[in-house]
C-alpha cells in the first residue's frame, strides 16, 4: 500500500507553514513551428471545449495526510523527506507570495520525487510541446539514430519532428504506451498520454492532460533515467527564442509548450526544468494563463526571476546511487 503526504498551499498563512509535500504520483501540436517565434503549438482555429484549464480546481488525486514524512514509494526505492530546513521554508514562502495570479508551480529535489511542493491557483492543463521530452526519450530507445529529429524536437519545438517521432514509435496505441512508459519509469503513475486525437489541428501527445505536481515528479527522476542524458543535453540548448521563463535562470535544462485555452480567449503558456542549486539539482514545473501568449510569457519571466531569488535556498537533491 503507497501512503503519502499531501500539502495544499493556497494563502500567505499556508505558505508560511511550507515543507516538503508529498503527493501521489500521477501526462505538439501539428506541422512545424517556426524555429524565430514559435508563436503557438497549433497552425489551426483552435475548437472549444477540449483543454478547459480551470484554476483553483485540485486535480491531485486525493490523500491521506501524514505528519511523518514522506513515505515509501512502490515505484521505486523508499525517498524519506527530511524535514524543511527554515530557509527551505521561507524561500516557498517567498515563491508563493510573489506568484501572478492565474499561475501555478510545484517543486520537487532531484532524485526525491516524493517530496512535491505546490503553489498557486492553476494546477493542471494539457501538456503542449513539455509532452515532447519523453515522446524523445521513447524515439530513442526505440531508434537511437533519430538525434536530429529529437534536437529539432526538443530545442525548436519542431512539430513536423516530434510527429516524425511519434509515428516511429507506430502511432497510435503503440506510440502512447511507449511514451507513457517513459512517464511511469520517471515515477509518474497516472498521467496516461491519448492515443488518439483528442482535438482537431493538434497533436494527439500534445493534448496529455499533465498536471504540474506530476510533471514536477517526472523531472525529478528525468535524470536518475540511464538513458535520458542525450535528451537533457538538448534541454540545455533550447533556441533563444524560446528562452523565456525558466530559460532566463543559468544552468536551467527545460521544455516549453504553450497554446490557446480553450475556455476563454486566452493562452497557457508552461514549462517544466530542472536547475542547479547548491544543494544539489531541483526540479520545477510552472504554468501561467494570460489574454496572450506574450503575456504569459511575461509571467513566467516574474516567477523565473523570483526562483532565481530564492535558488540557494530551495531544496536540491541528486540521483540516488545505481543498485
Amino acid at each position: 500500500m503507497r501512503s503519502s503526504t499531501s500539502t495544499r498551499l493556497r494563502g500567505a498563512g499556508a505558505l508560511a507553514a511550507a515543507a516538503a509535500v508529498v503527493l501521489p504520483l500521477a501526462g505538439c501540436m501539428p506541422n512545424h513551428e517556426p524555429p524565430a517565434r514559435n508563436i503557438a503549438d497549433t497552425v489551426v482555429a483552435p475548437a472549444p471545449g477540449a483543454m478547459g484549464v480551470q484554476p483553483g480546481v485540485e486535480t491531485v488525486p486525493e490523500v491521506t495526510q501524514s505528519p511523518g514524512g514522506a513515505q515509501p514509494s512502490e515505484a521505486g526505492p523508499p525517498s524519506v523527506a527530511a524535514p524543511p530546513s527554515p530557509a527551505n521554508g521561507e524561500a516557498l514562502e517567498m515563491i508563493g507570495r510573489a506568484l501572478p495570479e492565474l499561475t501555478g508551480i510545484a517543486i520537487a529535489p532531484v532524485g526525491r520525487a516524493a517530496e512535491v511542493t505546490v503553489l498557486g491557483e492553476l494546477q493542471t492543463g494539457v501538456a503542449w510541446s513539455t509532452s515532447k521530452v519523453p515522446l524523445a526519450i521513447a524515439a530513442l530507445r526505440a531508434n537511437p539514430g533519430a538525434t536530429t529529429q529529437v534536437r529539432a524536437a526538443i530545442t525548436q519545438s519542431d512539430n513536423e519532428a516530434a510527429e516524425a517521432l511519434w509515428e516511429g514509435l507506430g502511432g497510435g496505441e503503440s506510440a502512447a504506451s511507449a511514451v507513457t512508459d517513459v512517464l511511469r519509469q520517471a515515477r509518474d503513475e497516472t498521467t496516461t498520454v491519448p492515443a488518439t486525437r483528442l482535438r482537431e489541428g493538434f497533436t494527439v501527445f500534445g493534448q496529455t492532460q499533465w498536471d504540474a505536481a506530476n510533471q514536477a515528479r517526472f523531472a525529478a527522476n528525468l535524470p536518475c533515467l540511464a538513458d535520458s542524458s542525450a535528451v537533457l543535453g538538448e534541454m540545455g540548448s533550447i533556441v533563444p527564442e524560446q528562452r523565456w521563463g525558466l530559460g532566463r535562470i543559468d544552468g536551467a535544462s527545460f521544455k516549453g509548450g504553450w497554446g490557446p485555452a480553450d475556455t476563454h480567449a486566452g493562452y497557457l503558456a508552461r514549462q517544466f526544468g530542472i536547475l542547479p542549486t547548491p544543494s544539489g539539482d531541483v526540479a520545477v514545473a510552472v504554468l501561467a494563463d494570460a489574454p496572450d501568449l506574450g503575456a504569459a510569457e511575461k509571467k513566467l519571466d516574474a516567477i523565473a526571476q523570483t526562483l532565481t531569488e530564492q535558488l540557494g535556498n530551495l531544496p536540491g537533491g541528486t540521483c540516488p546511487p545505481a543498485a
